[in-house]
């Protein structure tokens, strides 16, 4: 089948079959990666009232979540258009020191997403990107 069961870090869930290697290789330690996730990825479905309440993009709209070692910990806010959308700014719910160290990994798995040559993101954390 596409789904599997499996555990990690003592919870039990559906993984797809596929990641049951990858998985399995982690051992009980979540990896350090982050990924930007699509409004629609069942990871933030299944949480989204929760995740509209602790992160509020005003005056944009929230195009992605942002998560890293396995914690939904930001957002990437901006405005949906018929083109590329525009990026307007990477909001987090972390430290200043986090926030400084997960930037250039969060800019780069934005820019897996957005081709920086089409779209770029202007703001980091409300500061103004070069």
């Amino acid at each position: 089948g596409v789904l599997a069961e499996g555990e990690m870090g003592g919870k039990k869930g559906y993984i797809l079959a596929a990641d049951g290697e990858e998985i399995a290789s982690c051992g009980e330690e979540i990896p350090d990666k982050t990924y930007v996730l699509d409004l629609n990825d069942y990871l933030v479905r299944c949480r989204e009232e929760e995740l509209k309440r602790r992160f509020d993009p005003s005056p944009y709209k929230t195009l992605h979540y942002i998560m890293k070692k396995g914690e939904i910990i930001g957002i990437v806010a901006g405005r949906f258009s018929f083109g590329p959308n525009e990026l307007e700014d990477v909001i987090l719910n972390a430290g200043e020191g986090d926030r400084k160290d997960f930037r250039e990994e969060i800019e780069r798995a934005v820019e897996k997403l957005y081709d920086p040559r089409v779209t770029r993101l202007k703001r980091y954390c409300g500061e103004r990107r070069a």
